[in-house]
């Protein structure tokens, strides 16, 4: 059970079933990100300047993100919504078995 969990086939199940526990903190690290690389950049002294007025540029930014993060939640907890259990993702029909020890 754990060796399936470690293949590579079996990343997306493992990592929507930490979102639970690890979901804010990487909902914060996004946002920052988001805001911090726009203000690295210059992206956010350009579009203050020179493009739509701030409302609108954050707002956009805000919908950006609430995207993705609705996109995670419906993803992460599929069972919420009624969805089966099972994903194409889902390694659990599939049993990995190691060779035996030859003493």
């Amino acid at each position: 059970m754990l060796l399936a969990q470690m293949l590579p086939s079996a990343v997306p199940q493992v990592f929507t079933q930490g979102m639970a526990m690890f979901g804010g903190a990487l909902m914060l690290i996004l946002g920052a990100l988001t805001i911090g690389s726009g203000y690295g950049w210059g992206t956010w002294k350009t579009v203050f300047t020179q493009g739509p007025p701030r409302s609108a540029a954050l707002t956009g930014t805000l919908l950006a993100l609430l995207t993705v993060v609705i996109g995670l939640v419906l993803t992460g907890r599929p069972s919420i919504w009624g969805w089966p259990r099972s994903s194409p993702w889902s390694n659990r029909s599939r049993r990995v078995f190691l060779p035996r020890r030859r003493c």
